[in-house]
């Protein structure tokens, strides 16, 4: 196949439930112009031979190797790849249809090494799709694109999420930087995907959402325990990266600020283990301890840490208990206030309005009933409803259209019911 726009990056692994869906989702994408790499790491289940099934495809191919983990994989896919950007997507994410068609367009519109584009997150156990604003923050970048990170107003670390998948990569640049993935269990995309934004010279951003991250509850989390040393590793590799490229210095802060340890994701055995090698080594090593306070971006981050430097890993978790339950009685009391607030206001409509007895007393009592019970009009369908619609006829036909009255208060799509209701009845 000639003039590949996109090469499709896929390592998989064990993932029979979820591979053909993904298949058949690249496979109608709406930009055709791609090749699809699949890196099978090792699978024990169904999952390679479910593969096999798209091998007669022009656009497939199937490549297997042992077990290396999903770094290995990607960087084995990095070797085949003929496109002119790379994807590096997991098999049991969701896809829009147009994704890599609208992010290829994106890149090439302003040559850009990178393209950024949101996502949000679907939940397995429940079948929802739920926001994650945070993991692309428009307002930590210029209002112009494509920037560079040096045009970033919040730390660079923070500004997008260190994982590949909801990204476009320019494969010549990936290619003379050098970057692969870490082959390590865990965090094995950090090194690149952070790496590659500092370095890139242009990056663009797409505010629609082009993937659902599949979620389920404790995968991860069991994971996180088996490899509690990976995110270490891979803060390393980032730092002695930027020190290779004489761009430390100027991201030094930024780093710092970003290796604040959030301790509450791990439990047992491998958070007294992380607790330790914070304690004796790892602050020290990543420039951590001998700062200001402030040195550092965030108040509770850096009074957190500190704790954590100063205090057994038991009085730890005593600490996070108390800071909990302040941050409860405070959420408590605000919501007792916003109740006391709204009980006090319904009383003022009501002594003003003389409990509805008027024409403006019932639009502020329908109003407040709206706002309250998301219920609005009750009192001009117990009436009849026709006395607050105007009916037109017209066409041939003579098919009734009701229209709403312009004195309506109500903005509530169960008025329009009638509407629906009557639209195209005829007499």
């Amino acid at each position: 196949m000639d003039n590949i726009k996109v090469s499709v990056i896929l390592p998989v692994y064990n993932v029979e439930k979820y591979i053909k869906k993904c298949m058949e989702s690249l496979i109608s994408q709406t930009l055709k112009e791609i090749e699809i790499i699949c890196v099978d790491d090792g699978s024990v289940d169904g999952t390679l031979e479910a593969l096999k099934e798209y091998e007669n495809l022009d656009n497939v191919t199937v490549i297997t190797q042992e077990n290396a983990g999903a770094g290995a994989a990607r960087n084995k896919g990095i070797s085949y790849a003929k496109g002119e950007y790379l994807s590096f997507l997991d098999a049991d994410d969701i896809f829009e249809k147009d994704m890599l068609e609208v992010a290829y367009n994106k890149a090439v519109e302003d040559k850009a090494d990178m393209v950024v584009f949101n996502s949000d997150q679907y939940y397995e156990e429940t079948q929802e799709y739920k926001k994650a604003d945070w993991t692309l923050r428009y307002a930590k970048i210029p209002p112009y694109t494509p920037f560079k990170h040096r045009q970033m107003t919040d730390n660079v670390f923070k500004v997008f999420v260190g994982w590949a998948w909801d990204k476009l990569f320019r494969t010549k640049f990936v290619r003379e930087t050098g970057l692969q993935f870490q082959e390590q269990r865990t965090s094995n995309d950090m090194y690149f995907v952070f790496c590659s934004i500092i370095k890139a010279k242009s990056i663009e951003t797409m505010n629609a959402v082009m993937a659902h991250h599949r979620r389920e509850e404790g995968s991860l989390s069991v994971t996180r325990e088996q490899s509690w040393e990976c995110f270490y590793h891979a803060l390393c590799a980032v730092r002695d990266q930027l020190k290779e490229w004489n761009l430390y210095d100027q991201i030094e802060r930024d780093f710092v600020n970003f290796t604040l340890w959030n301790l509450t994701t791990l439990k047992g055995a491998s958070y007294f283990k992380l607790y330790k090698k914070i304690q004796e080594e790892w602050a020290a090593d990543l420039g951590i301890t001998g700062r200001d306070a402030d040195y550092f971006y965030n108040e509770d981050e850096y009074e957190e840490m500190q704790t954590v430097l100063n205090s057994t890993p038991e009085e730890f978790l005593f600490y996070r208990m108390d800071m909990f339950r302040e941050q409860l009685d405070k959420a408590n009391s605000t919501a007792n206030g916003l109740r006391s607030k709204i009980g006090s206001l319904n009383n003022d409509v009501k002594n003003l309005t003389g409990e509805g007895s008027t024409e403006t007393g019932k639009t502020a009592v329908k109003e407040t009933e709206r706002r309250n019970s998301k219920q609005s009009c009750m009192e001009s369908r117990q009436e009849g409803f026709k006395s607050s619609f105007k009916i037109k006829i017209y066409n041939k036909k003579q098919k009734v259209r009701i229209d709403k009255n312009e004195n309506c208060s109500c903005r509530n799509r169960l008025c329009w019911s009638f509407e629906c209701y009557f639209a195209g009845t005829e007499q």
